[in-house]
């Protein structure tokens, strides 16, 4: 993932953690690798501890599952280290008080803010009473709506989707690369399923 060879470095910049160039960066040149077995996707819950009750579920609440699970898990969790440099909460306007929703009234951005809090919520009451509440031993502490709106942040935020036939997939690390096109960087999938993050 990151070497002393790597051109970039993890370190926190004015948008919060993302990663910093330690040297130019050629054209053409791999920025940053990341193998697939530090992948979190639906393939990453299905061999997990609670991929058996979550296999018919949609990708992105199977995923969202996980994340909450293992934060909750703590030192326990293989994931820690990642979780731990999550941010609770974006810029997104799911996480503004109704203070704050008061002076977007009247706009569509209150409207779909409002319809995307509304779906979050009934899909967390659909998975709390099929999967979450009937398997206390898997899930053992209390999962909030609050917990599966972070997770529907996180994934909305950070996920990559459509990278060669994987529909969703967070990439540790890679995530930090805020607006890929923008910077001249470009995400790809290797021959050998290493994601890369090239500059172009």
């Amino acid at each position: 993932m990151s070497s002393k060879k790597c051109p970039v470095k993890p370190a926190i910049v004015p948008e919060g953690l993302g990663l910093v160039a330690q040297r130019d960066i050629g054209r053409n040149e791999v920025v940053l690798e990341v193998p697939k077995k530090f992948w979190i996707n639906p393939d990453t819950v299905s061999a997990s501890e609670i991929g058996s009750v979550c296999g018919g579920l949609k990708p992105w609440i199977s995923v969202a599952l996980f994340l909450i699970r293992e934060k909750k898990l703590r030192e326990e969790s293989m994931w820690r280290y990642y979780l731990y440099i999550l941010p609770q909460y974006t810029d997104s306007t799911i996480y503004w008080s109704e203070e704050e929703l008061s002076e977007i009234q009247g706009t569509q951005l209150l409207s779909t803010t409002i319809g995307v809090k509304e779906y979050v919520q009934s899909e967390f009451e659909k998975v709390e009473e099929e999967v979450i509440l009937p398997h206390k031993k898997l899930f053992p502490f209390p999962i909030t709506c609050d917990d599966f709106l972070w997770a529907f942040g996180i994934l909305r935020s950070r996920a990559f989707s459509r990278l060669r036939g994987q529909n969703l997939v967070l990439i540790p690390i890679a995530d930090l690369v805020c607006s890929l096109s923008s910077n001249n960087l470009t995400p790809a999938l290797s021959l050998n399923r290493i994601f890369e993050v090239i500059r172009t």
